[in-house]
């Protein structure tokens, strides 16, 4: 009697352990790695190829080149605004070659009563270029100020220094600075 529990209990595992039926429904896993036979992974594959072939022949070495440039040592003149807020002196020049940033020594004039100051620059056509802040202890000194060369263009320009008081009262314009510049070759 033995033998045959055994047994029956052999055949029964056999019919309750046989692998389940696969459904054709169901979704078929995919491998990673299949996703590289697809034409679409050749072509994203060689375009990532060509940003990095373009970023190590073209876009490098010319960062490398600028590097190189701005850190080598150079003579920069300066065009020196001091004074010249007074009425009958003659307007400042900048003779720039293309490309080239601007340089300016400015003072500004301090007071106690100001929090900070600010130098905007305006246009020849009037509009406002850009704006540095300064500090006081910065103030305290003469400035050199620069201008990079994408923004600069032939013309006439002018820097009005502006002192903000605290308390959030407007600021008060303290100088007015006219400068030409022309640009060479």
């Amino acid at each position: 009697m033995d033998v045959r529990a055994g047994a029956a209990f052999i055949a029964q595992a056999r019919t309750e352990l046989r692998p389940a039926p696969q459904d054709s429904t169901a979704v078929k896993r995919r491998s990673f790695f299949t996703f590289f036979n697809l034409p679409l992974a050749g072509v994203l594959v060689a375009g990532m190829a060509a940003v990095v072939v373009y970023q190590n022949v073209v876009t490098l070495p010319r960062l490398r080149s600028e590097v190189a440039t701005a850190n080598a040592p150079a003579v920069l003149s300066a065009t020196s605004l001091i004074g010249s807020a007074s009425r009958g002196t003659e307007m400042p020049s900048a003779v720039l070659s293309h490309g080239q940033a601007l340089f300016l020594d400015v003072d500004v004039p301090t007071d106690d009563r100001f929090s900070s100051y600010e130098l905007a620059f305006y246009t020849p056509g009037g509009s406002r270029l850009d704006a540095i802040g300064v500090s006081p202890d910065q103030a305290k000194n003469t400035l050199l100020v620069r201008l990079p060369a994408h923004d600069i263009q032939s013309g006439v320009y002018s820097l009005a220094v502006e002192g903000t008081p605290g308390g959030g009262k407007p600021a008060v314009k303290l100088a007015q600075y006219r400068f030409r510049v022309l640009i060479g070759n």
